[in-house]
């Protein structure tokens, strides 16, 4: 394996943009690395040019946002492109995050079956956002009490760090975003209970101790 990531974007609807926009802090931090990057964006983050990517570029770490299920995970316009029956023999064995709803509970655990490892969520992912920042997410609070600490988790990995510290690093940044909730005037407890679940859902399958740099 290489060290070098695949990420995918889809963008369709208000949580593949939030998605898409909180993504753009880690591809800039994995060009900074100097990481091999290849990126699926919008149209592009389909079952067909996923499954290319995986079969030609032996990139370590996977990076996936998308709406998802307990055993699966879709790209552009909810068009599946990672399950057991698509893209798995071309997912091979690597490091995966995916910031989506259910598939650590059983995609997670599938994909690392033979090896790798696996960072997800085994419940909804949630987050709440403005209407009036729709448009803009990178504008809003409350996106950014959610989004930035599940980008703790891809950018500690692009660091050099192993698959454990990253999700311990997710979670603690979750606990911060909670104490900033908690701790304002006018709390909203509705924020602080959906922080919490996926604090209880962020789940890893395989290997802990592994980083995108080790042989696996």
């Amino acid at each position: 394996m290489k060290r070098g990531m695949i990420i995918s974007c889809p963008d369709y609807d208000d949580v593949t943009k939030a998605f898409l926009d909180f993504s753009q802090e880690i591809k800039d931090l994995a060009k900074h690395k100097s990481l091999l990057l290849k990126e699926l964006n919008g149209e592009n983050a389909n079952a067909i040019e996923f499954g290319k990517v995986l079969s030609k570029l032996d990139y370590s770490f996977v990076c996936i946002n998308g709406h998802g299920d307990e055993k699966s995970v879709a790209g552009n316009k909810s068009e599946i492109i990672l399950s057991e029956e698509i893209n798995l023999k071309e997912y091979g064995k690597r490091i995966c995050y995916c910031r989506s709803c259910e598939s650590g509970k059983i995609l997670g655990a599938k994909l690392t079956e033979n090896g790798g490892s696996f960072i997800g969520y085994s419940q909804p992912f949630e987050f709440y956002i403005d209407e009036k920042n729709i448009a803009n997410p990178l504008r809003d609070r409350t996106a950014s009490l959610f989004l930035s600490p599940s980008n703790i988790i891809p950018m500690t990995l692009i660091k050099g760090k192993t698959v454990n510290e990253a999700n311990e690093r997710g979670k603690m940044a979750i606990l911060k975003s909670i104490k900033k909730v908690i701790n304002e005037e006018n709390a909203d407890l509705m924020i602080a209970v959906a922080l919490w679940k996926n604090y209880n859902s962020q789940i890893v399958h395989g290997k802990k101790d592994i980083t995108i740099s080790s042989e696996f």
